[in-house]
């Protein structure tokens, strides 16, 4: 009793066009691939953003940061090789080979190295939002969610593309173009898309150097298509990206200027190059009612960072990094029914390799200056990935259906950490030459689990849906990246991290399918949860004093996250739409009294054996780059220009985040909002589009996130402590025009 009927589905800020049918306003219809199947998106039940690439484009969108500004509760972060993502007020500072909490698929194959996905969103089809634990179906299994991505398919009847040409305030200059050749038609075909980016969107200035700060993207995408017949069909997608950069990371909050001045007072500039090479192919085959389809994925990249670690105009602290990843590869083969009236099924073998090597020289002064010492980090990391899983389609009845999948993982992750401490110290006026090597630190961390999902769905009416999930999602634990030398070994390692979600949903479509209203409540408990802590106090030689500090991450031994979220999409005429999309999350940490602590205005107990302190954060929020509510709201109206074939539109998207907690420093910062209008012509076939626009409107200043960095030698600071700050970008106005053909 498998339903063929189609319900009508919605794109969270999609922009699309609506449609009249019998005079009655109806919302567009979707389909999502959530599941691995494709699906309209009313019928999963799941929590989904679905938001489509010209709805991204429309926003005037660059990279994948700007997806955040689209879905409520989402954020994400790219520094150089270090990447984060929030969503459901859990994030991940990625600092060392570990596995992200939210996982990033492109084109059904996952990307263990987030950092290739940041700089290829152009061309886009559509992005996924997946909200809570995926433990079953994608790659490898993930706590907190997933966002995948789909790029554009070539045309294989005609030739098409377009060219998109964007000039901003912040230096902004950014270029881009698909283009569609049907070698063969209607059986091969083949895409190129690319972009030529340079901003610094970020208003950053050198207040020390005389120089510009900005950002330079170039990539390049190739795709093929092949549907020789409807037994077979194949893709094959190639990327390229060079990135260069001087934009600063952190600036600073203190000698003289605040951080909303945007000024980085550094004595040295910071520059990251990155190259970056992937590869996604996938074959289908029918056979009989059966899909068995081969997903292959390869990259490669290389990344060199030069920056000012104290970010101040003390000649103090920096560091150089040479990142290299080889050998990413992963496979995937699965078995898909098609077709069945009581049970759909998928099957699958997974195994995924990382080969990476780092490369880190650092240079500190301690002790106001007595102790001058690079050290000189070498981290070779393997990691093995296998993976079994099913999910199933149980259809009950009409109305019921029930889901059910599981995943059986298996990492291996080796780390080889070798230290060498160069430098001089000067003790009672005699200068001694230091030449210190470390034995080198091998670790094998094995993480087996099973991971899966329970989900039962009823239909009320042909156009309502209640749905209730649990799911388990995990990942590998791993070993600190210690790039100054200083973690205790004891404390080096940790343990993998395990998390259950328990999710209450309804989807609805209203008033005769012009009104679209989804709700979910969600109670979700993390066991062994990774958290990280930079900058520790470290007491080296057992006088109970700080003589040093040093990076970690170890195990919370629960955290508890609840919330809810509203997605609510209303047809006013055929020219008026508007969206209100709301978050609330609520996470904490419910049991952590071993906190090692950076923090040092608040309790802290001292570790004697160990040289550090800890804290009890039990009952405190988990701190984030989101607060508890986060809202999106949009609205497009359009208004026909009679005799031009064209029509003129004023698009909003508004934008508030609440209060939110660094993670590190437990700093607050306050609530903010910000306005982004677009107005413009475009010709009613959409051939072109020429836009205006503006981003904050209102300039508004906030902060994002502080971190604290100890600077000793800095006499303009006595309590040496300098404020790292990151804050929103500036008002930004804009001109953006589009041709189609």
């Amino acid at each position: 009793m498998k339903r063929t009927r189609c319900y009508v589905a919605v794109i969270a800020l999609s922009g699309c066009g609506v449609v009249q049918a019998q005079n009655t306003l109806v919302l567009e219809e979707i389909t999502v691939t959530a599941q691995k199947t494709t699906e309209l998106l009313q019928d999963v039940p799941v929590s989904i953003n679905a938001i489509t690439g010209s709805a991204f484009e429309d926003k005037v969108s660059f990279d994948l940061q700007d997806l955040g500004k689209l879905a409520p509760g989402l954020n994400l972060q790219s520094f150089g090789s270090t990447q984060n993502i929030t969503l459901r007020g859990v994030g991940t500072y990625i600092q060392g080979p570990m596995t992200p909490r939210t996982n990033v698929f492109m084109d059904g194959a996952y990307v263990s190295q987030q950092q290739l996905a940041f700089f290829t969103q152009f061309d886009i089809e559509r992005y996924e939002v997946l909200r809570g634990p995926q433990g079953t179906l994608y790659g490898t299994a993930s706590p907190t969610g997933s966002i995948v991505i789909h790029t554009r398919n070539p045309d294989l009847t005609r030739r098409e593309g377009y060219i998109q040409q964007s000039f901003g305030e912040h230096q902004l200059s950014n270029t881009r173009f698909g283009l569609s050749i049907p070698v063969i038609e209607n059986q091969l075909g083949l895409r190129l898309a690319g972009v030529y980016d340079e901003n610094n969107s970020s208003g950053y200035e050198y207040g020390n150097l005389d120089r510009d700060q900005l950002a330079r993207t170039e990539s390049l995408r190739a795709t093929v298509l092949w549907e020789p017949g409807s037994a077979v069909s194949g893709r094959l997608s190639h990327s390229y990206v060079e990135w260069d950069s001087n934009n600063s990371e952190w600036i600073s909050d203190g000698q003289g200027v605040e951080a909303v001045d945007r000024v980085d007072l550094s004595d040295r500039p910071r520059h990251i190059r990155a190259r970056m090479n992937q590869t996604i192919g996938e074959l289908n085959i029918e056979i009989g009612n059966t899909v068995l389809t081969s997903q292959t994925y390869h990259a490669t990249s290389t990344n060199d960072d030069d920056k000012d670690t104290d970010v101040t105009g003390v000649d103090d602290s920096w560091q150089t990094a040479e990142i290299n990843f080889s050998k990413v590869f992963s496979q995937e083969l699965r078995l898909a029914s098609s077709g069945n009236d009581r049970w759909d099924w998928i099957t699958g073998l997974y195994y995924g390799h990382n080969n990476s090597s780092t490369t880190v020289r650092s240079r500190q002064l301690r002790l106001g200056g007595a102790v001058d010492t690079t050290a000189n980090v070498v981290l070779d990391a393997s990691s093995e990935n296998w993976g079994v899983f099913t999910h199933n389609n149980f259809y009950l009845s009409d109305d019921w259906t029930l889901t059910a999948g599981a995943r059986w993982s298996r990492v291996v992750r080796k780390n080889l950490n070798a230290l060498r401490v160069v430098g001089t110290a000067n003790l009672g006026g005699n200068v001694l030459d230091l030449d210190i090597p470390y034995p080198p630190n091998y670790a094998e961390i094995k993480y087996i689990d099973l991971t899966g999902t329970v989900k039962l769905s009823y239909k009320l009416s042909i156009d309502q849906m209640l749905y209730l999930t649990v799911d388990r999602g995990g990942r590998d634990g791993g070993t600190t990246l210690d790039l100054s030398g200083t973690t205790p070994d004891a404390i080096e390692n940790f343990d993998h991290e395990s998390s259950t979600s328990i999710e209450l949903g309804y989807k609805s479509d209203l008033l005769d399918q012009r009104m679209r209203l989804n709700l979910a409540a969600f109670y979700q408990t993390y066991t062994d949860f990774h958290t990280q802590t930079l900058g520790a106090p470290l007491d080296t030689d057992g006088d109970g004093l700080q003589d040093n500090q040093f990076d970690v991450i170890q195990n919370a031994d629960e955290v508890l996250v609840s919330g809810a979220e509203v997605d609510l999409t209303y047809l006013f005429s055929d020219r008026l739409r508007g969206q209100l999309l709301l978050s609330y999350t609520d996470s904490k940490y419910e049991d952590f009294d071993d906190a090692i602590c950076a923090d040092t205005s608040g309790e802290l107990a001292y570790v004697g054996s160990s040289g550090f302190w800890v804290c009890d954060l039990s009952g405190e929020r988990l701190g984030g780059d989101t607060g508890n509510w986060s809202v999106v709201a949009s609205s497009s109206y359009v208004v026909p220009v009679t005799g031009w074939g064209a029509e003129w539109y004023l698009d909003t998207l508004y934008n508030f985040h609440s209060m939110r907690v660094a993670p590190i420093t437990r700093v607050e910062s306050g609530s903010f909002a910000t306005l982004d209008l677009f107005t413009g012509l475009r010709s009613a076939d959409g051939q072109w589009d020429l836009k205006l626009w503006v981003k904050n409107a209102f300039d508004r200043e906030a902060l994002l996130m502080q971190n604290e960095l100890e600077t000793l030698l800095d006499a303009s600071v006595p309590s040496g402590v300098i404020p790292q700050d990151r804050v929103i970008k500036p008002r930004q106005f804009g001109l953006t025009g589009v041709y189609r053909f």
